[in-house]
């Protein structure tokens, strides 16, 4: 895969200045592919999962929110906009996610921000109860 364009980290950096984390954002994953003369954005926040205690494994979601306005900045087009609540069937990994097509310096892009974070995802955040530890294991 060919290394991702100064344009579009440029982009995703515009569009994650956009969510906003009720408490400590954790780490945010982007996933992105060039398809028809688009570039499909999705991105996503990660959830943190628990390690030790009684509630080792559970996996918790980061609440936030998306400032629309401002994110409809930071594209230079706006052609549409649109949330979809709700999973259409079982293999729609995308889930609850607001979706924006547009353009950005040029580029086609449909960028899809999603609610949750798609289960083949490992957590991008552990919290140790037993020692208060915070990690971020997905790069920032």
């Amino acid at each position: 895969m060919p290394a991702q364009p100064q344009w579009l980290s440029e982009f995703v950096e515009g569009v994650c200045g956009c969510l906003h984390a009720v408490e400590e954002l954790p780490p945010i994953g982007c996933h992105y592919i060039h398809a028809d003369q688009t570039w499909e954005v999705s991105i996503f926040i990660s959830p943190t999962e628990l390690v030790g205690g009684e509630h080792d494994g559970e996996r918790l979601s980061c609440l936030y929110v998306v400032d629309v306005v401002d994110l409809m900045h930071v594209f230079d087009v706006v052609e549409s906009a649109s949330w979809q609540p709700l999973a259409l069937n079982e293999t729609d990994e995308l889930k609850s996610h607001l979706a924006v097509s547009g353009y950005f310096q040029g580029n086609s892009i449909w960028l899809r921000i999603l609610a949750e974070t798609p289960e083949r995802y490992d957590p991008g955040r552990f919290i140790d109860l037993n020692s208060g530890r915070i990690v971020d294991t997905w790069n920032s």
